[in-house]
């Protein structure tokens, strides 16, 4: 438990400010390999797997950062510290007291092969900027995205109005959203596949992929919105999955008349959220320029949401239902439990 919060912090501490890197030390060349008893260079041959030792006296108070063409894993110390990822930064002295260790052993593994693309340095923060506009470019096209990304969102907010206005006024209920006695009858849980409730599951789809975005190095206006078009579709395709898990598992505990109130109350938990986390991000780019970008799509945004709506469904469900304890967590463990820890633990991999 005390290693899953440290790492969470560290990934939430790393990307907490937004100012001038300085490259103090280029690590790359210093990546080797164990074979036969000795360190060799890992350029010498080919190979998926690289270690670095890191100095974490010779380098407190800075950030080392980890970059590759193609996504790669990362250990220290044999823990799994990042999976899938292009680009890794943590602060050395959080890796220093995390390990308790001077020298710290970092095995970069990538399984097409360590490429001339791989990149290890460790940077320090200038208090004041080194160069005027050094990433302006790039915040300006994720400013440019996530304005037309608002519009976007409005748009089919109002395209959702002119389908049907009682519907949508109904997802932006907070009160009826909240409350343990929402009664099952309401118009948006009697039909879950209406034209509305599927515009409401691609707007979802949409914000959440708007929030999973943030500028990277070589990120241009295009690029950020195919990414934002593919994981539209991943996200929406996975709410989707899981509306089949509901229905299922609704008929097999012979609640079908919930499955509604559930599925589309778990939508519009998540527009909810959704806006108010876009809002946020909004204000931190056009407001705070400052600040990072990088706001959401972590581990502890999932398990703070996910558990948020687990205790409000499960009180719903109580409620309307005379299910045992045992039944009752039976059911969330099929339909929610199970979901939000595979979600977790495989889709936003810290």
């Amino acid at each position: 438990m005390r290693l899953i919060l440290l790492l969470a912090w560290l990934v939430l501490s790393a990307p907490s400010r937004s100012q001038s890197w300085f490259i103090k030390s280029d690590l790359t060349d210093s990546l080797k390999l164990y074979q036969s008893g000795k360190w060799v260079a890992a350029d010498e041959q080919e190979t998926k797997s690289a270690w670095l030792l890191l100095s974490a006296n010779r380098y407190r108070g800075d950030y080392l950062f980890i970059r590759n063409n193609e996504p790669f894993h990362v250990f220290a110390e044999g823990k799994l510290l990042a999976s899938e990822k292009k680009q890794v930064q943590w602060p050395v002295d959080s890796l220093a007291a995390l390990f308790n260790k001077n020298i710290i052993r970092i095995n970069v593994y990538c399984s097409q092969g360590i490429q001339s693309g791989l990149r290890a340095y460790v940077a320090t923060l200038l208090p004041v900027p080194a160069e005027v506009n050094l990433n302006y470019r790039l915040v300006e096209f994720y400013r440019d995205f996530l304005l037309l990304a608002l519009l976007i969102a409005c748009m089919l907010l109002l395209v959702m109005l002119k389908v049907n206005k009682l519907l949508v006024l109904s997802y932006l209920d907070i009160r009826a959203l909240l409350s343990i006695r929402e009664s099952e009858d309401r118009p948006m849980y009697n039909r879950v596949t209406n034209t509305t409730n599927i515009l409401l599951l691609l707007l979802v789809g949409f914000i959440f992929s708007v929030l999973q975005i943030h500028p990277g190095e070589e990120t241009n206006f295009s690029k950020l919105w195919y990414m934002s078009f593919i994981v539209t579709i991943t996200t929406s395709a996975v709410l989707a999955a899981k509306g089949v898990v509901i229905f299922i598992f609704s008929s097999i505990f012979r609640i079908q008349s919930l499955k509604g109130l559930q599925y589309v109350g778990f939508l519009r938990f998540l527009l909810v959220c959704g806006l108010v986390i876009l809002a946020i991000q909004a204000g931190r780019a056009f407001i705070f320029p400052s600040l990072s970008l990088n706001l959401v799509m972590n581990r502890w945004l999932i398990w703070i949401v996910g558990l948020t709506w687990l205790v409000l469904i499960g009180g719903k469900l109580r409620f309307q239902t005379r299910f045992s304890p045992i039944h009752l967590f039976s059911y969330l463990c099929a339909t929610e439990i199970g979901p939000l820890l595979l979600t977790a633990t495989t889709i936003w991999k810290v």
